[in-house]
């Protein structure tokens, strides 16, 4: 009998672990490690959170409410306004598809966003990479460079060294001879800007002129980028009403303006083509000679070719 009753005991002892142990499962159930922002918002912070659903598809739509709307501890990284159309997983690679709203943010802000998002996503064990896209291009830095897939140890928690790095490129420039028969290239190294737009850096240093004197700068005085991004190739340029309105005219003048830019950005690797706006808003004709509402592609025709 003394035998019935401590196997008796040993067996409840038994039960009783296993459903402690049950509990503590139920318990870390759905519970996954999320990245937020920090108050200063110039880092990461991690957390904790439960994330709810079965399927990995749910568990990446909750993760991403999650850094949309932040906690009591940790700031949301990833604006209301975006939104993925998109999602494909295959060999523990998700494949994410925004719209043009992700590439309205700052580079502060798409660093931080970008960055949470990998981070988080590869806590889930189904997850070992990020790759983002853009419509059908994949997502390209300032600098221009595909990042691709993007796994947990390429990101940073702190971006104060991510910010304030400065790579260096060389870019070409076209302006025009003192005849203005002929744009001349000239090659220029240049500090990228992680927080600009490659496009509206060399963009501006076109606008500013050249530094030699025997060329001659193409874009009227006063002309303003008022907006300028890439999207599957093509660069959509804004300028302000002083782009039409300051320039001198005439066929070859307006040739030598439009295909300074144009060869100018298609230099770039991302860039096949440039749509030129006014004030936002596409128009027919610049100043009377050139039909000014197609997209232009580069015309080596005009290029200075030494003999």
């Amino acid at each position: 009998m003394k035998k019935i009753i401590i196997g008796l005991l040993l067996l409840a002892a038994i039960i009783a672990i296993a459903v402690s142990q049950m509990d503590f499962n139920k318990e870390d159930e759905g519970l996954y490690t999320v990245y937020l922002a920090n108050k200063d918002m110039n880092g990461l912070t991690a957390e904790k959170v439960v994330v709810e659903g079965n399927s990995i598809g749910n568990k990446i739509d909750n993760i991403f409410q999650i850094l949309k709307t932040g906690t009591e501890k940790g700031k949301a990284t990833v604006p209301k306004s975006i939104e993925y159309s998109d999602l494909n997983i295959s060999d523990k690679k998700v494949t994410i598809r925004f719209g043009e709203s992700y590439t309205a943010m700052n580079g502060v802000e798409e660093i931080i966003c970008r960055s949470s998002i990998v981070k988080s996503l590869t806590e889930l064990e189904e997850i070992e990479s990020v790759e983002f896209y853009i419509g059908s291009a994949p997502y390209m830095n300032s600098s221009g460079k595909v990042l691709g897939a993007m796994k947990s140890s390429d990101v940073v928690l702190d971006f104060e060294d991510e910010m304030s790095a400065k790579s260096k490129i060389t870019v070409t420039l076209y302006f025009a001879d003192q005849e203005s028969m002929y744009l001349i290239p000239v090659k220029k190294e240049i500090e990228v800007n992680p927080q600009e737009p490659i496009e509206k850096t060399v963009l501006e240093l076109l606008i500013k002129g050249p530094d030699q004197k025997d060329l001659i700068p193409t874009i009227p005085s006063g002309t303003k980028i008022k907006n300028i991004y890439t999207n599957e190739g093509i660069c959509y340029v804004d300028f302000n009403e002083d782009f039409v309105t300051k320039h001198s005219g005439g066929s070859s003048g307006e040739a030598m303006t439009i295909y300074s830019i144009v060869n100018t950005l298609t230099e770039l690797n991302n860039i096949s083509k440039v749509q030129f706006l006014i004030e936002g808003t596409i128009r027919e004709e610049y100043k009377g000679h050139l039909q000014f509402d197609i997209m232009f592609q580069s015309n080596l025709d005009i290029i200075y070719k030494q003999e």
